[in-house]
């Protein structure tokens, strides 16, 4: 008859059991009966789930790791998980935000020192080229400079050449004169031999003449005057 009364009061204990969790303190002793003076036979940790099978003098009697069963005073139970358990439920299900977002925060950080990188490198490309600018705007004055001077000389070379082109008209002019000189003195020379040739043959016909006729007239004038003087 005890068994039975035992095995109903353990099937009602079982139909009855209340889903209960161990309190926010570290330890809470779990005994052999339901007063302070049974012994201790198990220090279970807090936010530990247990399940309620009944109640007596202050004390629960729980089923936890299982199907062990004992009693603990109702001081140590809630029933909502303590604080500790959703600490611990939130840093299981928050470690791996966290771990995302400390990736999240590295990869930031290294994008912020490749963005400090590229901000050091354009900066420096910057200043380069503003160099380079004071370079070349240098440079151009320079061709400016060098440009006007060129034209400077390019207006002297053409006035140069003006007066050359003045001065081979000049010498061709003169050349031509001296060439008409040349031909008009050699023209002259000419006709002065041939007005010598001329003379010179008047005054040998002159002589033949001379000879022929008028000497042999004298001499025999000469001749007759000899004789008359005799």
């Amino acid at each position: 008859m005890r068994i039975l009364t035992a095995g109903l009061f353990l099937v009602s204990s079982l139909s009855m059991a209340e889903q209960l969790y161990i309190s926010d303190a570290l330890q809470a002793p779990i005994r052999s009966g339901s007063t302070d003076n049974y012994r201790i036979i198990k220090m279970i940790n807090a936010g530990e789930p247990v399940e309620k099978l009944s109640e007596r003098n202050g004390y629960v009697q729980i089923r936890y790791e299982g199907g062990k069963t004992g009693w603990i005073h109702q001081s140590f139970l809630m029933n909502e998980p303590s604080a500790r358990n959703y600490i611990e439920e939130a840093k299981e299900r928050y470690e791996p935000l966290m771990n995302e977002n400390n990736a999240l925060e590295a990869q930031i950080e290294k994008l912020k020192e490749q963005q400090d990188n590229v901000k050091n490198r354009l900066n420096g490309e910057k200043s380069e080229l503003e160099l380079e600018l004071e370079v070349l705007n240098a440079e151009n004055e320079a061709l400016k400079s060098e440009i006007i001077e060129l034209r400077k000389l390019n207006e002297h070379e053409i006035e140069l050449a003006q007066k050359n082109e003045e001065l081979n008209k000049k010498d061709h002019l003169q050349k031509v004169e001296i060439t008409r000189l040349t031909q008009e003195n050699a023209r002259l020379q000419s006709v002065n031999r041939s007005s010598e040739w001329t003379a010179g043959a008047l005054i040998l016909l002159g002589g033949i003449i001379l000879g022929s006729a008028v000497l042999p007239r004298l001499f025999a004038k000469t001749r007759r005057k000899r004789s008359w003087d005799f």
